[in-house]
C-alpha cells in the first residue's frame, strides 16, 4: 500500500515562553451571515489574539491595503497554500481564518490557525451557539481560548524515543462479529453496522437538517488500563472528503487521534500534535495509539508521530470510533481493531 505523505509538528500547551511574538494576521470571515456578525466575530477572534502573550496583530489598514493591491477576494479562497501566500505579502507569521454558517436561529463557526511559512494547519476549532447573537460573543472568546491557551510550536519531532515494549497477549476484533460490543450512538442521517467484516461508519446529511453529522459507537476493550499497551485501528477510507473527521477515542473520549482531507491531529489534553499530509481515498490507514511508562504514542501507518506523557492516568478503557463534522457525507470502513498488552 503507498503510504500517505506525512508532513508533521507537534504543538506543545505553552505560549509564554516564546522567544519572540509572531505578526498575525486575522482576516475577515466568510459566511453566509450579515457582516455585522462577520465584524463581531473577526474582532473578538483579533481581541483574544491581541491578549495572548507572545503575538502582534496586524492592523487592519495593512491587511485591506495588501488585499486591495493584489486584487484578492477572501471570500472565494479555498486554499491554505494561496492563504500563506497572501500571509507572507502581508508580512505575518500566522494567519487566522474563519467562517460562520447560520443554522435556524445560530451559528456554526470554525476557525484555522495557519503557519504562513510552511501552510500547514496548526491549530483549527469549531464551536456553535445556543442562543443566536446572544451567546456569540461567549463562544467565540470561549473557542480562541482552546486554541490560545498555551499553544506553542515546538521542532518537527525527529528525535522522538521510540517504545520498546514486546506484548505476549493479543486480541482482534475482525467484525465478523460484534467481539468488543460496540454500541454506537443515536444519530440523525448517520449510521454505524457491521457488514461484511467490517464495521461501516457512514454519514450524509439530508437537506433538512442544518448541522453537520456526527456519529460515535464506543466498546470496553479487553485491556488493563493500568499496564502499557498498543491499540491499532485499520481502516479504510471509502470517502472522507471536506471538513469530515475520523476519530479513535480513548479513555472515554479525553484522548483523542483525529485525520481529515486536510489534516490530522492527537491530543490528550495535555499535548496536542498536529501535521499535514494527503490522505488517501479508496486505501486503507493505520492509527495507533501506545502506552509505556507514563507516555503515549501516536503513530499514523506505523510512523511515530507524537509522544506526550501523561499528567493523569488513564481511568476507562472505553474505546470511540467517530465520523464527525460531515457537511455533505463521508464513510469508512473499520476493518480491525488490534490490542496488544
Amino acid at each position: 500500500m503507498q503510504r500517505a505523505i506525512i508532513a508533521f509538528s507537534c504543538i506543545l500547551l505553552s505560549l509564554t515562553t516564546m522567544a519572540q511574538e509572531k505578526k498575525v494576521a486575522v482576516f475577515d470571515p466568510a459566511g453566509n451571515v450579515d457582516e455585522a456578525i462577520k465584524v463581531i466575530v473577526r474582532e473578538q477572534i483579533s481581541s483574544s489574539v491581541v491578549n495572548a502573550s507572545g503575538y502582534t496583530v496586524l492592523e487592519r489598514q495593512q491587511i485591506d491595503k495588501v488585499l486591495e493591491e493584489n486584487k484578492f477576494q477572501m471570500s472565494g479562497l479555498v486554499d491554505d497554500a494561496q492563504i500563506s501566500e497572501i500571509g507572507k505579502a502581508m508580512g505575518a507569521n500566522t494567519v487566522f481564518v474563519s467562517s460562520i454558517t447560520a443554522m435556524n436561529n445560530n451559528f456554526f463557526i470554525s476557525s484555522k490557525m495557519i503557519d504562513v511559512q510552511t501552510a500547514h494547519i496548526i491549530m483549527q476549532r469549531t464551536a456553535q451557539t445556543q442562543q443566536g447573537t446572544n451567546d456569540l460573543i461567549e463562544v467565540v472568546k470561549k473557542m480562541m481560548g482552546e486554541m490560545l491557551g498555551n499553544v506553542k510550536s515546538i521542532p518537527e519531532n525527529k528525535d522522538l524515543s521510540l517504545p520498546t515494549s514486546n506484548f505476549s497477549k493479543k486480541e482482534v476484533e475482525t467484525f465478523d462479529s460484534n467481539k468488543f460490543g460496540w454500541k454506537a450512538d443515536d444519530a440523525k442521517d448517520a449510521s454505524a453496522k457491521i457488514n461484511k467484516g467490517y464495521y461501516e461508519l457512514n454519514a450524509k446529511r439530508s437537506a433538512f437538517n442544518p448541522q453537520p453529522v456526527k456519529i460515535e459507537s464506543f466498546a470496553k476493550l479487553p485491556l488493563d488500563i493500568t499496564k502499557n499497551f498498543k491499540i491499532t485501528v485499520k481502516v479504510y477510507i471509502d470517502d472522507l472528503k471536506g471538513t469530515g473527521v475520523f476519530r479513535i477515542l480513548l479513555n472515554s473520549g479525553s484522548i483523542i487521534f483525529a485525520i481529515a482531507e486536510s489534516d490530522w491531529a492527537v491530543s490528550n489534553n495535555v499535548i496536542a500534535c498536529q501535521g499535514m499530509r494527503r490522505l488517501p481515498q479508496k486505501d486503507y490507514v493505520t492509527l495507533t495509539i501506545q502506552k509505556e511508562k507514563g507516555t503515549l504514542f501516536f503513530f499514523y501507518n506505523e510512523s511515530l508521530v507524537c509522544s506526550s506523557n501523561l499528567e493523569k492516568e488513564i481511568i476507562s478503557s472505553e474505546f470511540g470510533l467517530s465520523l464527525m463534522n460531515v457537511v455533505n457525507s463521508a464513510k469508512v470502513k473499520i476493518d480491525e481493531v488490534i490490542i496488544e498488552q
